[in-house]
């Protein structure tokens, strides 16, 4: 499963 674009740019995932 994919987290969501806000943790993503929280964490800096693959939504840089």
């Amino acid at each position: 499963p994919v987290p969501h674009k806000m943790q993503n740019a929280e964490r800096g995932d693959k939504c840089a």
